[in-house]
């Protein structure tokens, strides 16, 4: 029996997945692909191609969000917008993201195959960046996208070798007056499809989960300090252990959100101790501490069904 167009879409997620996680891939099999890096210009641009070949209208816009356009045949009516982020975080999955990307271009080029032209106009998007892998903020794709953001934010977030978001931006091609602004009007409704990032679903048994809240974020960077001493000859009693005390800051931490219960979550995910040297006491250690979700009254974040 020849498979129909559903079964043939299906068949193209894995595949279109495994091409899209060779760009950023490192020999361990994980990915990293950060804002305006070459790994994710190279997605990016493989991308616009693969929505021009299921015949959907590619365009970038300001900073490099991507959509992928099949018109309806009402143009006053609110669009339909489907996808995900591109970006990844340091090591990151291959579905984090891609997935609800790939699902909805292949979505889109079945519908067109097999059902025409829509009456509402439906899209999908390739976010620029969702992570804050580069630089220290996040949402710069979809922010831009809902006006949270503007162009001349760029100037001012700076990653870790010194480059600014603008100046990243720039090399990349994007920034430029004459791509479309990004400020999207019109939108009707967004459904993202994305990988659980968690176990929650499947420690309970249950296929799928209806996102009903998000969850909020705030990062702090601080930096413990000390007094760096040999750590052979000076007494444990005249020690100044920027280290030590760090320690206890992140076991308090974790306690703490513990304490409070779900959904509050308290994540120390980077130190850099200072001298960083097993024989001498650490004087200083910077400290960054993110995400921490602040909780809601509504505290039930996510709907599960064995759908």
């Amino acid at each position: 029996m020849k498979a129909g167009p559903k079964a043939d879409a299906f068949a193209e997620l894995t595949p279109l997945l495994e091409r899209l996680a060779a760009f950023g891939a490192d020999e361990r099999g994980a990915v990293t692909r950060l804002l305006y890096s070459q790994p994710w210009l190279d997605a990016q641009t493989f991308l616009a191609e693969r929505m021009r070949m299921a015949g959907l209208e590619a365009r970038f816009d300001r900073v490099g969000n991507l959509y992928g356009r099949l018109p309806g045949s009402l143009p006053g009516a609110p669009v339909v917008l489907t996808g995900s982020h591109i970006d990844t975080v340091r090591s990151g999955g291959r579905y984090d993201g891609a997935y609800g990307i790939a699902a909805g271009l292949l979505a889109l080029d079945y519908l067109k195959r097999t059902c025409g032209a829509p009456r509402r106009t439906l899209e999908v998007v390739s976010l620029c960046e969702e992570e804050g892998s580069r630089f220290p903020l996040a949402y710069w794709g979809s922010g831009n996208a809902t006006g949270a953001y503007r162009l001349e934010d760029a100037s001012g977030p700076v990653d870790m070798d010194g480059i600014t978001l603008k100046a990243a931006m720039t090399s990349s091609g994007f920034g430029r007056g004459d791509l479309p602004d990004c400020l999207r009007t019109g939108l009707g409704a967004f459904v993202e499809l994305h990988i659980e990032q968690g176990v929650v679903l499947e420690r309970t048994g249950h296929a799928i989960g209806l996102v009903t809240t998000i969850v909020g974020q705030r990062r702090y960077a601080l930096t413990v300090s000390g007094a760096s001493n040999h750590a052979g000859t000076t007494p444990m009693s005249m020690r100044s252990d920027a280290l030590a005390g760090a320690a206890e800051m992140i076991a308090a931490l974790e306690r703490a959100a513990t304490e409070a219960g779900d959904p509050l979550v308290a994540t120390v995910g980077r130190l850099e101790v200072v001298p960083n040297t097993p024989n001498v006491i650490p004087g200083g250690s910077p400290v960054h501490a993110g995400p921490s979700p602040r909780p809601r009254r509504d505290a039930g974040s996510v709907r599960r069904s064995d759908a």
